[in-house]
């Protein structure tokens, strides 16, 4: 093959660097990419139809919502991501109120639904050995499997109602006396597990995040040797014992200690 005269050589490579000074970075792509999932997932926004673009200068948000409100939610989302890219909110005002999140929100709201649904079975030693699964669709539970007791049934059903996330709960567990054994030996076992001090800690905040009762802001567990204290407040007597209860029932907690203040609201 003949090579190239040196000029038509020298052209070539001139356009190939105009070219890719020209083309949007990687970075950029990646980063579009990023604020477009945000934005598609997002509660709020993910009925509109948004397009993140590449620009010269950085990224523009292209479509339309209904109010300054979204708008500004569209720009601080792609700011979380944005770095030191531009962003140009190009968004228009005027269109309707989007009737609900797109299928694909739901979907990821559905997911994080049945994750704080399944993990709760492998931390609370009330659930130890219940083999169940959660069908979650748009905030609908349908609980199914099989447990040894109505007690384990009813518990489960419980944390299904109060975990954030979830509208309406259908149990449609069967109860297997011949499963009270396993069921109560496995509980047993995780009655006398260890855990560390951080391991408990973690996950009575998901617990208490997770519950739809409490209000997790105003409680601050601290542990040491696996034993408990709750300090903080709360509104009621009720939500007092919900949240004593959801730390006498994790794996690893030898006691606890409560020193929540019921402050009632005026």
């Amino acid at each position: 093959m003949p090579a190239l005269p040196f000029r038509a050589t020298l052209f070539a490579a001139v356009w190939l660097a105009a070219s890719l000074l020209a083309a949007p970075s990687f970075a950029e792509t990646a980063t579009a990419a990023k604020i477009q999932t945000l934005l598609t997932i997002n509660e709020h926004l993910s009925g509109y139809p948004i397009r993140v673009s590449e620009t010269d200068e950085g990224l523009r948000l292209e479509g339309t919502v209904s109010n300054d409100v979204e708008r500004d939610l569209a720009s601080a989302l792609a700011g979380l991501v944005a770095g030191r890219t531009r962003i140009d909110n190009a968004l228009t005002l005027g269109g309707e109120l989007a009737d609900e999140p797109s299928r694909l929100a739901k979907q990821v709201q559905d997911l994080n639904t049945a994750v704080r649904l399944q993990q709760p079975l492998d931390w609370k030693v009330s659930l130890a050995g219940a083999d169940v699964r959660f069908e979650v669709d748009d905030g609908t539970i349908r609980l199914h499997g099989r447990v040894g007791s109505t007690q384990t049934a009813d518990r489960l059903t419980t944390l299904a109602n109060h975990t954030d996330g979830v509208h309406e709960v259908f149990n449609y567990l069967a109860v297997d006396s011949a499963l009270i054994s396993a069921e109560r030996d496995a509980q047993a076992t995780a009655a006398e597990a260890e855990r560390p001090d951080a391991w408990i800690e973690r996950r009575l905040r998901k617990l208490l995040i997770f519950n739809t009762s409490v209000n997790a802001n105003t409680i601050e567990p601290v542990v040491n040797n696996g034993a408990v204290v709750l300090r903080g407040t709360v509104s009621s007597t009720v939500e007092r014992q919900i949240v004593e209860s959801l730390a006498e029932d994790l794996v690893g907690v030898r006691e606890v200690t409560s020193l929540l203040i019921i402050d009632s609201p005026m």
